[in-house]
């Protein structure tokens, strides 16, 4: 199997996190000649990938980029299956092999550091995609105790950490836990911020309990950008 690429902290440094807003943003390169500039910076400060218009209050998913669902460790089964159905009503996921956690990212206690893997993964993601790295461990990042997911927005690159949305719970309120927490991170790839409604998905999980609060799908001002 291909070893995984010697991680720098300075590189998992410059990541955009789903959980903070970034005070300095990265400069926006000039636009080449003959091309239009591209979107501006949104809310939080990202500046989003294209995903398509927004039509009748709701995003356009058509032009959504494939989403390439990527299980690491010993995540799969029925959990990935589900996870699979629901995104795929959006557009196109591609569910790739699965591949170890990386051991860089090893932080002790049981948890990885969700920066970490969103640098190891960039030679997985093929051009033009979103990857989507599931792993049933427990996530973490500098400074916080445990993080649910993280998002390299600008890279196209997101992380949930399934481990401790299936304590406490059913089946299938696990699955549903999966998709929302999936959900919330897509949504800042699409360049949504945090959301104050603790009904939207957008709304930041600090607990499986705000989870379980969460909708699987942004509020009205969310999906119309009147925030």
């Amino acid at each position: 199997m291909k070893a995984w690429p010697a991680v720098a902290v300075g590189l998992a440094a410059a990541l955009w996190l789903a959980d903070e807003v970034v005070d300095q943003p990265p400069p926006r390169p000039s636009p080449r000649a003959g091309r239009e500039p591209g979107p501006p910076p949104s809310a939080n400060g990202l500046v989003p990938p294209p995903v398509g218009r927004l039509q009748g209050g709701r995003r356009d998913s058509s032009s959504r980029p494939t989403l390439c669902l990527q299980p690491l460790g010993s995540f799969g089964g029925e959990a990935l299956a589900a996870l699979r159905r629901d995104l795929s009503r959006d557009g196109p996921v591609v569910v790739m092999g699965r591949v170890p956690v990386p051991p860089p990212a090893w932080r002790g206690a049981g948890q990885y550091d969700g920066e970490v893997i969103l640098a190891a993964l960039a030679d997985r993601q093929p051009a033009g995609s979103w990857l989507l790295a599931v792993a049933d461990v427990d996530g973490t990042k500098p400074g916080r105790t445990h993080a649910f997911g993280l998002t390299a927005a600008s890279c196209g690159r997101a992380v949930v950490f399934a481990r401790r949305l299936a304590r406490g719970t059913s089946v299938a309120g696990y699955h549903r836990r999966l998709v929302v927490t999936a959900r919330h991170e897509l949504g800042h790839l699409a360049g949504l911020g945090h959301c104050d409604d603790p009904r939207c998905v957008m709304r930041l999980s600090r607990t499986v309990a705000d989870t379980d609060r969460k909708r699987p799908e942004p509020c009205r001002r969310c999906r119309t950008g009147q925030r």
